[in-house]
């Protein structure tokens, strides 16, 4: 969809999809174009007796729409108070209705003006290696109860040293996929966070509000045959 930015304007403008200003650059989904980036359309009056052609910036028709219910005398005082340069009452009428599809073109659009093409935004997600993550969450930082969680009696003010959690070499890489050893499983199973019942989670006969001790009735690790090395 990287057309020139008039067009791509037009075409969120009358599908009334979200256009995101973020400091110096105005977002369409994955592509981006600065503010002050020129459009294709010819301000009137402009290119004549020798004098250069001028188009309208990105950012001065975005202000136009974002005010256009305001008239014209109004709108141009706000142009000025922001320091925006303001589209033309000559040009104002013919440019909405190109924005609102009312038209599909313009005379003052110029197919032959210099176009910038957008700027494709990175969108995918960053991805951690196991190890990274694990010394992530045994940072001092990552330890600590963020200030805004509510208290709740499964929550700790800190977290537990991280000498007690699977380090990385007893947790093995299947597919892509962390995989833990049988012993990690054992004492992730044991601590006091996985011993609580869920607040969410609704009441059955077969639920418990705590497990039962994992001393006194749970396999010890010892007993348990390894199925393929792995969980």
């Amino acid at each position: 969809m990287a057309g020139d930015v008039l067009s791509v304007l037009r075409q969120y403008n009358v599908q009334k999809k979200e256009i995101i200003t973020q400091g110096d650059e105005v977002i369409f989904g994955e592509f981006s174009w600065p503010k002050n980036v020129k459009t294709n359309y010819l301000i009137q009056g402009t290119g004549k007796g020798g004098q250069p052609k001028e188009y309208y910036t990105l950012e001065s028709i975005l202000f136009l729409l974002n005010n256009v219910h305001l008239n014209h005398p109004s709108y141009c005082r706000m142009a000025a108070m922001d320091n925006i340069a303001r589209v033309r009452r000559t040009d104002r009428q013919s440019l909405l209705s190109y924005l609102n599809g009312e038209r599909a073109t313009s005379t003052n659009i110029e197919s032959s003006a210099p176009i910038q093409m957008g700027h494709q935004r990175q969108t995918g997600r960053i991805s951690y290696t196991r190890d990274a993550l694990i010394e992530l969450a045994n940072c001092p930082v990552a330890m600590r109860k963020p200030e805004l969680l509510p208290n709740h009696p499964v929550v700790m003010e800190n977290a537990e040293p991280p000498a007690q959690r699977p380090s990385a070499s007893s947790m093995a890489t299947l597919s892509g996929r962390i995989s833990y050893t049988r012993d990690a499983l054992i004492e992730l199973a044991n601590c006091p966070v996985a011993m609580r019942k869920p607040e969410l989670l609704p009441n059955h006969p077969v639920v418990m509000e705590n497990a039962e001790p994992p001393a006194a009735q749970r396999p010890s690790a010892s007993n348990m045959a390894t199925l393929s090395g792995h969980f």
